[in-house]
């Protein structure tokens, strides 16, 4: 099976990268290697041809790249080109595509992977098969939330179930991949928890796979295997990849930054000797420099709601900005000027505050349209008392308009005082 394996990176993460792509070439040779960088702002690549095709966001077929990228963090637009490097890979003819998170390193071959391949189109695996032992970090509550499956590893096998399932991810991560841990959403990640009702995708339940600190309470990592092999074991199955998600060479002693569970005295000298390994190979590919470049700016200068994106992403906006060279401090001024001017269904409302209302079925009920339009005074009030805040808008969205025109003046001074309160964080 023609396969290709992937990561994705921006150049602060080529160390791990290459260390990544070492163990690959190890235990897996007959995977073609990629490396998508969204970094665009170094001419030298600092990973050679040798080691993996580099792959741009160019390449993919992301709806209006530059709008793309303007709507995430780096952590959430790493994550959300997934499935369109996938399709890329598809289209250029592999039949199998795996994507790998950067921080990986591989022991040695995977074999039921190759296995699972032959008969699933999607294969995940869960962050752990055993119950916690206790409420330390991190714990069921916080894998509820982050997604019952890591998205370090994801396999795909090219069929149509395969492409319906990627086409369904993008259309879920075009504006959804977020940081949002009290909405249920965490980047591309929680969105899988449906893959397997959804699209059949495999659990592969296997303890050499994606070992990590969500799983170490579960997972007994010996010496080598007694065949003499150089391959540590985990519950007497040979160790596949380690996951070394949140480690630090900067602080070699601390198993990763994103758990309390284990100390390094609680860890046992295979996880310690790993560990160190891992530690001196990221050093040995030039740690102490790539993790030193800052990633390339995403997002814009002022915050823009989630729910506001889809808006943007239509033609009479994106026309106002396509072919011209805008700056993130212009393309702010450009979205401002374009999200205040009349709802076309809500006219008594700017667009914003009109996209905010249509998102939002209690609005509908508490703020009814009437003939004359909605409970103008009511609604504002509210939304310099309160909405501002819940509905994630900057500063810089006005409130104060012509749309506030004919309004009383005890309405207009409690929007005035709510709007202070807000400006200077009291409210």
């Amino acid at each position: 099976m023609k396969t290709a394996v992937f990561t994705i990176i921006c150049h602060n993460y080529t160390a791990q990268a290459k260390t990544l792509f070492q163990s690959l070439q190890e235990h897996e040779p007959d995977w073609d290697r990629f490396v998508l960088n969204l970094d665009q702002e170094l001419n030298t690549p600092l990973i050679s041809a040798s080691e993996a095709t580099c792959l741009t966001p160019k390449e993919l077929s992301l709806p209006h790249p530059d709008l793309f990228f303007l709507q995430y963090s780096i952590i959430e637009a790493s994550t959300a080109v997934k499935p369109w490097a996938v399709e890329h890979l598809f289209e250029r003819g592999y039949e199998a595509v795996i994507y790998l998170d950067p921080d990986i390193k591989v022991y040695s071959p995977m074999e039921e992977l190759h296995q699972a391949l032959d008969h699933h189109d999607l294969i995940l695996t869960p962050h752990s098969l055993r119950p916690y032992p206790d409420e330390q970090y991190p714990n069921e509550c916080i894998i509820r939330l982050s997604g019952i499956f890591n998205l370090g590893f994801a396999a795909f096998s090219r069929s149509e179930n395969a492409r319906a399932a990627l086409r369904w991810w993008q259309l879920k991560l075009l504006h959804n991949c977020r940081v949002a841990l009290s909405e249920g959403v965490f980047v591309d990640q929680s969105w899988m928890d449906f893959a397997p009702h959804y699209f059949d995708a495999h659990s592969l339940i296997e303890p050499g796979y994606n070992v990590a600190y969500w799983n170490l309470h579960e997972r007994r990592i010996d010496g080598d295997e007694p065949s003499g092999a150089d391959v540590p074991r985990v519950n007497e199955k040979p160790l596949r990849f380690m996951h070394f998600s949140g480690y630090q060479p900067s602080n070699p002693r601390e198993l990763s930054k994103h758990q309390t569970r284990f100390k390094w005295d609680d860890l046992s000298k295979e996880v310690r000797g790993l560990l160190e390994d891992y530690g001196d190979c990221l050093r040995k590919n030039g740690y102490e420099i790539s993790s030193q470049i800052p990633p390339q700016k995403t997002g814009v200068e002022i915050k823009i709601p989630h729910f506001l994106w889809p808006t943007l992403f239509q033609p009479d906006f994106v026309n106002l900005w396509k072919g011209k060279n805008v700056s993130r401090t212009e393309f702010a001024s450009v979205t401002i000027r374009y999200l205040t001017q009349a709802d076309p269904d809500y006219k008594n409302l700017p667009l914003f505050l009109g996209r905010f209302y249509a998102a939002r079925g209690d609005f509908q009920i508490t703020f009814p349209v009437r003939d004359a339009g909605i409970r103008l005074n009511e609604f504002l009030i509210w939304f310099e008392s309160r909405g501002r805040r819940e509905g994630g808008f900057d500063k810089a969205f006005p409130v104060f308009g012509w749309w506030t025109r004919g309004l009383g003046i005890f309405t207009l001074a409690q929007m005035a005082m709510h709007r202070l309160l807000f400006a200077i964080g009291l409210d």
